[in-house]
């Protein structure tokens, strides 16, 4: 999709706030949950507009019993977010460039980061990758699997490698661990910012101790990072941005990529 565009850093690939914030993405849910399963546009601080009948949302973690009115608003964004949610993950998600289309995104930026917010539920996205020899491969990142958290910053979260599995598909598929920091009274909020740094990643689909007992045999090095295939968010989260660059650090980002509280 990229191949042929100027991919300056930072490139924004998901906006709530744009006009048209699902452009490049395809939506899928699970058609058997009506009720439960769906992906909509609403207020962070309100959860409006509300879904049609029969769909209902799942509400955010509460901070704390001990904050007020005000303290509760204000931990919510003053932003039109997007509110993806099911009780099968797989099934319900969005997926750039949509599912179907022939292209791949080509995007050669080195780092992706999501604004999300926590729903207490189990969540997953999806990257797909491309070394310099054109092989490719997955990296799904999930609260699937029990991990230690460590944040260099309250609200800068890194996913990292602690007991996570390669599976023998096609492209290969390695999962990691991902968690979100724990509640504690003086959490200000329960959105944070996903940074993973690609070319980091790519070492681990050749590390054979990660096998189960049926792959041990497999063997799939990949090579010097080239681009970023697709990426899919799962179900269940709030999504305020996407975007890749050439930096982990989020003080060189423009100021609109800021996230603020309501009041």
């Amino acid at each position: 999709m990229f191949t042929s565009a100027l991919t300056s850093s930072p490139l924004t690939l998901f906006s709530s706030s744009a006009s048209h914030p699902l452009t490049l993405f395809s939506i899928h849910h699970d058609a058997a949950l009506p009720d439960d399963s769906f992906v909509c546009l609403l207020a962070d601080d309100s959860s409006l507009p509300s879904p049609p009948t029969p769909q209902t949302l799942i509400s955010p973690p509460a901070l704390s019993e001990s904050l007020n009115e005000l303290q509760i608003k204000n931990s919510a964004l003053s932003h039109d977010v997007l509110h993806i949610q099911s009780p099968t993950i797989r099934s319900t998600y969005i997926r750039c460039p949509p599912l179907g289309s022939a292209k791949t995104l080509d995007l050669r930026l080195p780092w992706i980061h999501m604004q999300v917010r926590n729903l207490n539920r189990e969540w997953s996205f999806e990257i797909g990758i491309a070394d310099i020899n054109g092989r490719e491969g997955r990296i799904r990142c999930s609260t699937f699997q029990v991990s230690q958290y460590i944040h260099p910053t309250q609200q800068h979260t890194h996913a990292y490698q602690q007991q996570p599995k390669l599976y023998s598909t096609v492209p290969p598929l390695l999962h990691l661990p991902l968690s979100f920091p724990k509640l504690a009274p003086e959490t200000l909020t329960t959105w944070c910012t996903v940074a993973l740094y690609i070319p980091s990643i790519l070492p681990h689909f050749s590390s054979s101790h990660l096998l189960g007992d049926n792959d041990i045999s497999f063997s799939y090095p990949l090579n010097r990072f080239s681009h970023i295939t697709s990426i899919k968010v799962f179900a269940n989260c709030r999504l305020r941005r996407i975007w890749l660059s050439d930096t982990g650090n989020p003080r060189n980002e423009p100021w609109e990529y800021g996230m603020y509280a309501s009041s």
